[in-house]
């Protein structure tokens, strides 16, 4: 059922016709045999060119299909959808054109793309060499119900796993890079995540060298691996973006005090944060200062001032400054309950003035 020659693997063209010409099933051993028929092939029906991964994957695209398969071990009792028929007419029309699986080359470096959707999660290991991108190998994975119900940086951090350990054989013992659309996921290599999934996937990690990149999930397609040379200016992290420092939580509509969560103790932010408490202290609030947007945390400091400027309190020390108009009075300025105040008048009592720099 394969062709091999010098360029790679492709499969059977008189295999692939007879799998076009598929009628739908009517049973569940002529289901069987189809899903069967699929698998041996899914290598060259996994994502092409120009689609995203996560859904574009196999294993994305038999979800419909094998909803039918589990439906009939439940009831005993076939039931072709709509869903499923649709699922077989796209993947038979995906085999008009099948791609050239090439061989692995062990003196150029390997790119590892992954992705993950709600259903199902793939990998794509591409090399380059040649002038050309060459496809390694193509993987995909369907979630179980247990696994569906991740969040998304469990997801996208098992695809990474499952993806390693299935090329275990062409990864292990080698560097490797591994490109992800999740952000969270670049510091991989970096800090232990308190997530305890995510943590215990972390020490399987460990068995393989690799390098995260981040890449945007508008370019976490095929089209954009084939259009751009695998590495080209991928970096592990976007350092021209300002990402979110965390997330904002009320208590309640009525009051005024709100929780600030860091993005560093919980990649993913729940729509609502619930607190516990065994003992409530009674407290009497004189003030609150708080920003009126969330705060941002710049991966360089070459605009500052933007950040500065966002600050109700600095932003009058610094249009007052830039203004030139009278002396600078930080006691008039800042309110008494602002933190920075003793600090900022101690230091304009040393240095006589305040300075823009």
């Amino acid at each position: 059922g394969r062709i091999i020659n010098s360029r790679g693997i492709q499969p059977d063209p008189a295999q692939v016709s007879a799998i076009r010409e598929m009628k739908p099933p009517t049973s569940q051993k002529e289901l069987l045999s189809l899903i069967g028929s699929l698998n041996w092939i899914r290598v060259f029906l996994e994502t092409k060119m120009g689609e995203k991964i996560s859904t574009g994957c196999f294993s994305h695209r038999m979800v419909p299909i094998n909803e039918v398969r589990n439906a009939a071990n439940i009831d005993k009792k076939f039931r072709w959808t709509k869903e499923a028929d649709l699922a077989l007419k796209d993947i038979q029309m995906r085999m008009s054109t099948t791609p050239v699986v090439s061989f692995p080359n062990t003196n150029h470096m390997f790119h590892l793309y992954t992705d993950a959707s709600l259903y199902a999660v793939g990998g794509i290991l591409i090399q380059e060499y040649d002038g050309r991108v060459n496809l390694v190998s193509a993987i995909s994975h369907t979630f179980t119900r247990a696994e569906r119900r991740w969040n998304v940086s469990e997801k996208e951090m098992y695809g990474i796993l499952w993806c390693c350990e299935r090329l275990e054989k062409l990864l292990r013992g080698r560097f490797f890079h591994v490109h992800t659309d999740h952000r969270c996921l670049v510091y991989l290599n970096k800090r232990k995540f308190k997530n305890s999934k995510i943590h215990r996937w972390q020490t399987r990690l460990e068995e393989f060298d690799f390098h995260v990149s981040y890449i945007k999930g508008s370019e976490n397609t095929f089209a954009d691996f084939m259009s751009r040379r695998p590495g080209e200016n991928d970096k592990a992290l976007d350092y021209e973006a300002d990402i979110p420092a965390g997330r904002e939580y009320s208590i309640s509509n009525d009051s005024p005090i709100r929780i600030f969560v860091p993005f560093w103790n919980n990649s993913q932010f729940p729509d609502k944060l619930r607190l516990t408490a065994s003992t409530v202290h009674k407290i009497s609030v004189k003030s609150l200062t708080a920003p009126r947007t969330i705060p941002l945390v710049s991966a360089n400091f070459s605009n500052l001032s933007k950040f500065q400027l966002q600050d109700s309190a600095l932003s009058k020390i610094i249009k007052k400054l830039e203004s030139g108009s009278g002396i600078l009075d930080v006691n008039s300025i800042l309110p008494e309950s602002d933190h920075r105040k003793p600090s900022l008048v101690k230091y304009q009592k040393s240095q006589k003035s305040l300075l823009i720099t």
